[in-house]
């Protein structure tokens, strides 16, 4: 066996302690820092509070209270036992009926079509009505003859119902081709004279519608209104076949 190893006291220094304050002091600071962190998360996060619900409060209605009555009927009718009760009796025997299909039940039968007869086609070509029709000689057809349209003056504005006075205009183009309708704002004082006249819509022809301005400021109305009064309107020409020129006939 071996002796244990002998132990070694070491001497304590003077001035030296067991027990040094300095562990006392540690201590002390870090239980007050424990109490600071403790008093924190109190203050910062209180306790969870939970309120239970309501208790149900259960009331008893006396059936012999009068005042009770409506509300005792009220809940009579609402009761949904009576909707759902039957109140026709069952007959007997109702279950044990066999369902019968509506398909199998025969009923009118519907109507067809009538045979149609056959009919004979006839051959191909021309039938002989036509044939008999190309074979006749044919009449020249007649000739229609259409009416020359005339040249017409048309006023508005406030010459509608104005009197035109004196011997018609001659209007002629300076064009042989068709050409649009005239329309000149026209001037007329209470003489029945043409003061002013102006081109509104031309013709497409410019010597055609200087001719037209021309044979406006000819024209001459009825007296109307009072001294010195102008009264408007427009005069609109449409174009004949009488105001076209037509070509001389050579031998």
């Amino acid at each position: 066996m071996t002796a244990p190893p002998p132990v070694v006291t070491v001497p304590l220094l003077p001035g030296e302690r067991k027990f040094p304050l300095t562990l006392f002091a540690f201590g002390g600071l870090s239980l007050m820092a424990h109490a600071a962190t403790f008093l924190l998360f109190q203050v910062s996060y209180p306790p969870h509070v939970t309120i239970p619900p309501a208790a149900t409060q259960v009331v008893i209605v006396p059936t012999d209270d009068p005042d009770q009555q409506p509300l005792l009927r009220w809940i009579e009718s609402e009761d949904p036992a009576l909707i759902a009760s039957s109140a026709h009796p069952v007959p007997p025997k109702f279950f044990e009926l066999q369902y019968e299909p509506s398909y199998l039940v025969r009923r009118t039968a519907p109507r067809t079509m009538p045979d149609a007869p056959e009919r004979r086609e006839r051959p191909p070509g021309p039938d002989l009505n036509s044939l008999i029709r190309s074979a006749l000689p044919k009449e020249p057809a007649p000739e229609k003859v259409q009416a020359p349209a005339p040249t017409r003056l048309i006023l508005s504005g406030g010459l509608l119902h104005r009197e035109l006075l004196g011997p018609a205009a001659a209007w002629k183009t300076a064009a042989s081709g068709p050409l649009e309708e005239v329309s000149i704002l026209l001037g007329v004082n209470s003489e029945g004279e043409v003061r002013i006249s102006a081109l509104q819509k031309s013709s497409g022809d410019h010597q055609t519608d200087n001719a037209a301005l021309a044979e406006m400021a000819k024209l001459h109305f009825a007296r109307a209104g009072a001294p010195d009064e102008m009264t408007w309107g427009f005069a609109v020409v449409i174009w004949g076949d009488d105001a076209y020129p037509h070509p001389e006939s050579t031998p």
